[in-house]
């Protein structure tokens, strides 16, 4: 009697259940909105007999026939798409080098962005990211770059680890496109960090294929913490960036020459900055361009190369008064080869054009016969670096500063255009202190230099002696403290402050104040005027015949 008791309670239980499922499912077939109507009269015997099993096998088989249909066709529709994509691509890649359309960018990213709509994998969307960041599109390429980092994790996360060299590689290109912004140094050094920490680990089981990699983030790493005053560790990065380079080039030289000429130009970007190293940057300058020219030969997308190098070489001859020609001819040379690619590319190379323009300028300026040429020479770089920051502030800005600060020092030569100077110094000074606010490690030494030159400006009113002391004085504190981390580099610097308020105070005729100054800044010119007489001896010589006119006789 208890066990049909609990048989009933049971039979009611599941009556209950089944209609509150039969509520809830979705009736989309005939049989079963008559199951659940003959179920609802309490007809169930009729309701298990309109689900009729051969009937309902018999459309399984049919619906599974036509789901492999289906996916076959996708499969080939797939397939379809990814060839629609690379063809896509190819027409974005071939629009990318006809430098003859006015509208080159926007119509190859139309191309790009198509082949995404057919197929959008990590590889289509790279090659994307690449184009946009080679032609400045910094904010539409970090989205790229982003989204296939996103994918690309994901995938590893499910077990794909074969997308390891892709988040590296996404991350190497991401920091350098992030590095271009002065505020975002430290989140690109993160990136870089990352990427090496990827390529070292890949490196251990496949040394062949991925030590190239390696090398190329301890490149771009050394360049990003070179820049923020790491010399030591930037240093070391470079050199173990070559030592992995000489090994790669003897498998195979050509290939790897290139990247063996970068190393050498970054390293002597380093070893430029220490005054005592001077002779070996040049010869790590000559080195690269002895490489890069002769890679270049045989293949002109070198050229960019070459003129970089020529560029840095100049900077560094330019600083020797005996070799002013020399230093010209370079920067001539690197000018010839930018204008020639903008011409092509102004998107990518109007900015080096510029910056050797600037250089030609700051030289030329040196000539008091030729202030003229100078000034032309800063205001084609202005005009350039003006119109690249309207679309790139962060990266043009403080282009825009450093050749108004320029025009500012050429033009203050000239006593009827002293008030024009002020205002170049002020722009520049207004613009610079922004970017200290952002990145004061990088732009600490731009403020000093620019509070410098409008204390020396503001000197030539002995009505602004107190204006004059304040600028000096902010410029004297920001140098010694760099000069802390850094004195190899910074010492000169202080000494020239520290020379400019020894002559000011001679002017303001307390000659016993002055000497303090000089005789500081002499002490600490000496040393450097030793090891580089051709670069601070003239400066040093004359600090000394000041010290001899302030002295009591």
């Amino acid at each position: 009697m208890e066990t049909l008791q609990q048989k009933l309670e049971d039979f009611k239980r599941e009556v209950l259940k089944l209609a509150e499922d039969f509520n809830k499912i979705p009736i989309n077939t005939e049989r079963l909105r008559l199951a659940k109507q003959f179920f609802d009269e309490g007809n169930y015997q009729a309701a298990r007999d309109i689900l009729n099993a051969t009937e309902i096998t018999q459309d399984q088989t049919a619906l599974l026939a036509k789901q492999q249909r289906l996916q076959t066709e996708q499969t080939e529709v797939t397939t379809q798409l990814e060839n629609n994509a690379t063809e896509f691509l190819y027409k974005a890649r071939l629009t990318a080098i006809d430098y003859s359309l006015l509208d080159r960018i926007a119509q190859t990213s139309y191309f790009f962005e198509s082949a995404l709509k057919s197929a959008k994998t990590p590889k289509n969307i790279f090659a994307y990211a690449v184009f946009l960041q080679a032609n400045n599109q910094f904010s539409v390429a970090e989205a790229q770059y982003k989204e296939i980092l996103e994918i690309c994790r994901q995938l590893v996360k499910d077990g794909s680890a074969v997308y390891w060299p892709n988040i590296a590689m996404t991350l190497n290109n991401l920091g350098n496109l992030v590095a271009a912004d002065s505020s975002r140094r430290r989140e690109a050094e993160i990136l870089h960090r990352e990427a090496l920490r990827i390529r070292r680990q890949l490196a251990q089981d496949s040394s062949a294929v991925y030590l190239p990699d390696v090398a190329m983030t301890l490149n771009n790493l050394g360049s990003l913490i070179a820049a923020d005053s790491s010399s030591s560790e930037a240093e070391s990065l470079y050199k173990e960036a070559l030592e992995i380079y000489g090994q790669l080039e003897k498998g195979n030289s050509i290939v790897y020459l290139s990247d063996v000429a970068m190393t050498l130009n970054n390293l002597g970007n380093l070893v430029i900055n220490d005054s005592s190293r001077r002779s070996e940057a040049e010869i790590l300058y000559r080195e690269a361009l002895r490489i890069r020219r002769q890679v270049a030969q045989d293949n002109s997308v070198y050229l960019p190369d070459v003129a970089m190098t020529l560029n840095n070489l100049g900077n560094l001859v330019s600083d020797d008064n005996s070799r002013h020609n020399e230093a010209e001819s370079l920067y001539q040379e690197a000018l010839e080869i930018y204008r020639q690619l903008a011409n092509n590319n102004p998107a990518v190379y109007l900015s080096y054009v510029a910056t050797t323009f600037k250089n030609l300028g700051i030289l030329v300026a040196g000539d008091s016969g030729r202030h003229k040429k100078a000034e032309s020479l800063f205001q084609e770089a202005l005009e350039i670096y003006k119109q690249l920051a309207k679309d790139t502030p962060a990266v043009y800005l403080p282009y825009v500063a450093g050749i108004l600060n320029n025009l500012g020092g050429l033009v203050s030569l000239h006593s009827s255009r002293r008030s024009e100077a002020e205002s170049l110094f002020h722009e520049a000074l207004k613009i610079r202190r922004q970017l200290v606010k952002d990145s004061p490690a990088v732009y600490l030494p731009y403020l000093a230099e620019i509070l410098h030159n409008l204390g020396s400006l503001v000197l030539q009113d002995s009505s602004r002696r107190n204006e004059t002391e304040s600028l000096y004085q902010e410029a004297l504190a920001i140098r010694r403290q760099l000069a802390q981390d850094n004195p190899a580099v910074s010492l000169p610097a202080v000494a020239n402050t520290l020379f400019a308020f020894g002559w000011a105070y001679l002017n303001w005729q307390d000659p016993q104040t002055a000497l303090v100054y000089l005789q500081e800044s002499a002490a600490l010119l000496e040393p450097f005027a030793k090891q580089a007489p051709t670069v601070f001896g003239d400066k040093y010589a004359h600090i000394l015949e000041l010290i001899e006119q302030a002295k009591p006789h």
